[in-house]
């Protein structure tokens, strides 16, 4: 199978192509980095480099494809603003809308990462897709790019659903850095101590990805957590 994964070269995307080709699958990774493309070849993997919420470049791509896994998110260097979180938003918006664009033309697949928090909770204070949609602020965009992409699915026009991962960690990347800094003793966790944190391991994420790819969670938004 031919599959697109954008946000190639990032932490979760990597991850994913990894399992992607470990599986006989052709992989065709984008990239905002022109200076990843090089990393991208030597793995492997056909670079295109673009922004994500450029269709010219997202669109093509995604018509030819079996599939497209979108894990492209923007990046900010400093703290978010409202300005930056409107962009953040409208980013995610308009990068599902790109992919829908030319996998609507052949009825592709598409798998769009969503973020966990995006779902409501239950009076126990646990989350599950029964929840509904309750996101705070950063998470609205990727609220309206699902639901974008599921009436899509529900009019035949693509095929595919939402993945949205707990807090993704593996031997790399920002969870090595904060375990780092909570047994320094400088990273606070709120509350009493008795808080509950839903993780995933990259690469038990990615095996869901593969599963994503035969079609077990078409039409649906899924909790992906250990």
């Amino acid at each position: 199978m031919h599959v697109f994964v954008t946000g190639a070269t990032g932490f979760v995307g990597s991850g994913v192509c990894r399992a992607l080709q470990n599986a006989g699958h052709d992989v065709v990774g984008l990239t905002s980095k022109p200076e990843n493309a090089q990393k991208l070849r030597d793995l492997g993997i056909k670079p295109v480099i673009g922004d994500m919420r450029d269709e010219s470049k997202i669109a093509p791509v995604a018509e030819r494809v079996h599939a497209t896994i979108t894990c492209a998110q923007l990046k900010f260097s400093s703290r978010f603003t409202k300005a930056k979180l409107k962009e953040f938003n409208e980013a995610e918006i308009a990068h599902i809308k790109a992919v829908i664009a030319g996998a609507s033309k052949n009825n592709r697949r598409v798998i769009y990462t969503a973020g966990y928090l995006m779902f409501g909770v239950t009076q126990d204070g646990w989350s599950e897709e029964s929840c509904g949609y309750d996101p705070p602020e950063f998470s609205k965009g990727g609220v309206e790019a699902s639901k974008i992409l599921l009436e899509s699915v529900a009019q035949d026009k693509v095929t595919g659903c939402v993945i949205a991962p707990g807090f993704v960690y593996g031997t790399t990347g920002f969870f090595v850095e904060v375990t780092k800094l909570i047994k320094s003793g400088k990273f606070a966790l709120p509350g009493g101590g008795n808080n509950y944190w839903s993780p995933i391991y990259i690469e038990d994420l990615a095996a869901a990805y593969l599963s994503a790819l035969e079609g077990k969670a078409d039409g649906k938004a899924v909790l992906v957590v250990d």
